[in-house]
């Protein structure tokens, strides 16, 4: 996909769709919601060792439970 075939509609998956990202450590922050946690789950999706911070730590178990049991279904 050549990024001029991304616009408004172009969800992350897409975007990052064919990129490896093994051996690729990345910092989140703001990844306890909205855009931040999107960004690190496609992010770890794709291989990459991904850290969220955030100013909520209930909110940051919660992306990291949620995650988990993502990748243990």
């Amino acid at each position: 996909m050549n990024t001029s075939d991304f616009g408004w509609e172009t969800t992350a998956d897409e975007a990052i769709a064919g990129i490896d990202l093994h051996g690729v450590r990345a910092l989140v922050t703001g990844g306890t919601s909205g855009i931040g946690a999107e960004t690190g789950r496609v992010l770890a999706a794709a291989g990459a060792n991904v850290t969220l911070t955030g100013r909520n730590l209930d909110a940051g178990r919660a992306v990291a439970a949620a995650r988990t049991s993502t990748r243990q279904s």
